[in-house]
Formats: C-alpha cells, structure tokens, sequence
C-alpha cells in the first residue's frame, strides 16, 4: 500500500509538469497580447519567467527536476518499466505516437526560444 503512495505522487508530479509546459507556451503570447494592448513592457517581461526558470533548471540539475522526481517515484513506487530518455515530452511523444526526438533537441528549443523571446522584449523597449 505504501508504494501506491509513489505512483500517486509520480501522477500528480506528471500532471504538474504538464500544467507547467502549457503555461510555457500560453503566457509568452498572453504576455505579447497583453503588451500590445496595453502598452505595457512589463507584462512581456513577466511572461519571459517560466521560460528562463526552466532553461535555469535544465542548467542547474542537467536536466528538469520534475522529470527526475517522477521518474523517482515510479521508480520506488515500482511502475518505471523500460528506457526513458529523461525527457517529459521526449517520453510522451514516443508513448504515444511512436515520435522519437532527441532530448537535446527539446532543451534546445526552449533555450533558444527563451533567448531570442528576451532578446526581442530588450530591443523592443530599450530605445
């Protein structure tokens, strides 16, 4: 029974993370709308943090933390079966669909969307 306890921690953490991914994408273009709207620089600067917590995550762990803890969870909770690449969507999208993608690939588009994201915010509103 205690080991339920895992996989019921390893899905909420999953369910986390996939909430986390959709505020990635959603608040950079709310940030946008926002900003052109109002006229207000702040909201794309606001927008720009889950993306830069992230890209400081994938430094910091070499890798995401939340994929690491669920994968810890399923593991202890005895449910980890199989080679996973260590990366949420790398995962889902072969589990799903069969897509095999590097997970270098995908740390890669959210670093370079992240920068180039505030590169433009800086230009936008440092003249």
């Amino acid at each position: 029974m205690p080991f339920q306890n895992y996989l019921k921690l390893a899905d909420a953490v999953s369910i986390v993370h996939c909430c986390w991914i959709v505020l990635m994408i959603v608040v950079p273009f709310a940030g946008v709308v926002a900003m052109f709207a109002l006229g207000e620089p702040r909201f794309m600067t606001a927008a720009l943090i889950p993306g830069w917590a992230t890209v400081l995550g994938q430094i910091i762990w070499g890798g995401c933390p939340l994929t690491a803890l669920e994968r810890a969870c399923r593991a202890r909770g005895g449910q980890l079966s199989g080679q996973t690449s260590g990366s949420f969507i790398c995962d889902r999208l072969k589990a799903r669909w069969g897509i095999d993608v590097h997970p270098l690939a995908i740390a890669l588009v959210t670093v370079l969307s992240t920068v180039a994201s505030s590169l433009w915010c800086w230009t936008m509103f440092s003249f």
